[in-house]
This record gives structure tokens, C-alpha cells and sequence, in this order.
């Protein structure tokens, strides 16, 4: 059994958490247990991790890549 921690930030309806916990156990299979965090520090968005691994895709991940971009 994988375990998946999604941190999501404190506007994301539970409709929406719903639907990305589905995506989750697509993914990972159907017995994935889902730990569900709230950040108030997350713009939006979400971050992942799955047994240690992290996806992120927060805003904050998103604009820091941006930046990036146009500094490179």
C-alpha cells in the first residue's frame, strides 16, 4: 500500500481535493491510503508526495520556474 500526503492550500474545495485524490489513486493504485494537509502558506495548487517522493505543483513552484525562465 502507497501512502500520499497532498498538501493543498485553504481555499481548494473538497470537490476539488476529490477529484485530484481520485487522480491520485489512478495513478498509484486504489489502495493508495490519502493523508489530506492544509497550508496557508500555499497560494494554490497542490504538493504531493508519495512514499518520499514530492510532486509540486504549487504556484509558488510554478512562478519560481517562471522566473527562472527569464533570468536564464
Amino acid at each position: 500500500m502507497k501512502k500520499a500526503v497532498i498538501t493543498v492550500c485553504e481555499g481548494m474545495s473538497e470537490s476539488a481535493f476529490n477529484k485530484l485524490s481520485d487522480g491520485v489513486k489512478k495513478k498509484f493504485g486504489d489502495d493508495t491510503s490519502i493523508i489530506k494537509q492544509v497550508d496557508k502558506e500555499l497560494l494554490g495548487g497542490f504538493v504531493l508526495t508519495v512514499d518520499g517522493v514530492i510532486y509540486d505543483n504549487s504556484v509558488s513552484s510554478q512562478l519560481k520556474e517562471i522566473k527562472k525562465e527569464l533570468t536564464d
